[in-house]
């Protein structure tokens, strides 16, 4: 239970600390590692994915006569594919590299490997940040629409003057023409004077009807360059907006790259990592000599016997270890029949020791004494 100041108790301590300070590197980044690896995983895909329209948009406008788009998308994707895979190899020893030489790669004389994964991964990156940027433009699209909008609403407003308001006037005009043209004739034979008056109030009237005609005109372009006003200023910002999520794609695309190449580099580190915590935590010590020392006696002194056979004697089993090559003093092989009678592998009938355990269980047994993982 917890104490009167609000510690934690020893229990919750000890379990505290049996999953923070005494955790293996590889039990605190298993899941980081296999996140990573999956996410790079998904990271090619998306890349394979973003490069495709760059790399289809070249083709498109270098071999613009063939027709079937279908088998040279085919033929894109496999490439990419390879050319990810490639990468993800070449990055990987790359990586292993970089840890094992303890980031001296750079010191040695590897320029042309170290070159040729910069060329890969740089490739790599131009392809997909490229491919995010066609992706994600739509400007043609809204420069075309934009203008296919306007077009309808200049055509709408010109078809709405023309028919409402001057079309009727030029009728009218047309009309009052031909009627001056026949008041002409008739002042030819008589009542010119009349005729005059007439033709001069026609005039009259069609001067007004073109004054009025260009009324509505100025009226109606007046409305037409706010309508393309509006226009201009809606383009400029789906444009911009256009521009920012281009960017925004490009980022991501950016980002989606650089996880694959820390996936694929922290793979590498978290392998690493767990060799040498295992050699420094376990190797290291003398309890794992020791169970290699007994291992190898096992497989040595039990070869060939089974279960309720009896063991061969102590100078015969010595020349086998000699024979053998086992690095084992007098003291370790003494200390090994003791723990072999200990586990009842084997024991003493009289003046005989019989196999009582398979040496499969020995090792079983060994291994646990030892607390090897």
């Amino acid at each position: 239970m917890a104490s009167e100041k609000g510690y934690v108790s020893h229990e919750e301590y000890l379990k505290l600390k049996e999953n923070t300070v005494k955790q293996s590197y590889r039990d605190r980044h298993k899941l980081t590692d296999k996140g990573l690896w999956l996410f790079s995983w998904f990271g090619n895909i998306v890349s394979v994915f973003l490069s495709y329209f760059f790399v289809k948009s070249l083709f498109n406008s270098a071999f613009s006569d063939i027709s079937d788009f279908l088998i040279i998308s085919i033929a894109i994707i496999l490439f990419l594919s390879m050319y990810e895979l490639l990468k993800r190899h070449v990055f990987g020893l790359f990586s292993t590299e970089l840890i094992r030489n303890k980031f001296g790669l750079f010191k040695s004389n590897m320029f042309t490997f170290n070159l040729s994964v910069l060329i890969l991964v740089a490739g790599s990156f131009y392809l997909s940040m490229n491919g995010a940027q066609r992706f994600m433009n739509n400007e043609q699209v809204i420069i075309t629409k934009t203008e296919t909008n306007l077009t309808t609403q200049i055509d709408s407003l010109n078809n709405f003057y023309f028919n409402t308001f001057i079309k009727p006037l030029q009728s009218e005009n047309t009309s009052l023409t031909n009627q001056n043209d026949g008041f002409l004739e008739a002042a030819k034979t008589a009542y010119a004077s009349r005729y005059t008056k007439l033709i001069e109030q026609n005039n009259n009237k069609i001067k007004d009807n073109n004054i009025r005609i260009e009324k509505y005109e100025k009226e109606r372009d007046q409305k037409i360059e706010i309508i393309k006003n509006e226009q201009n200023i809606k383009l400029s910002s789906m444009k911009e907006e256009n521009s920012s999520n281009m960017l925004i794609f490009i980022l991501i695309s950016f980002c989606i790259e650089t996880v694959i190449i820390i996936g694929i580099y922290f793979d590498k580190y978290y392998n690493y990592r767990i060799v040498t915590e295992y050699e420094q935590e376990i190797l290291s010590k003398p309890a794992y000599k020791k169970w290699v020392v007994y291992n190898n006696l096992i497989d040595v002194v039990f070869e060939g016997i089974q279960v309720g056979d009896n063991l061969p004697s102590a100078n015969d089993i010595k020349d086998i270890i000699i024979m053998n090559e086992i690095q084992a003093t007098p003291k370790e092989l003494e200390n090994f029949f003791k723990m072999m009678y200990y586990f009842k592998v084997i024991e003493k009938r009289g003046s005989k020791r019989i196999m009582n355990l398979s040496s499969d269980k020995a090792k079983e047994l060994v291994k646990k004494y030892y607390k090897i993982d």
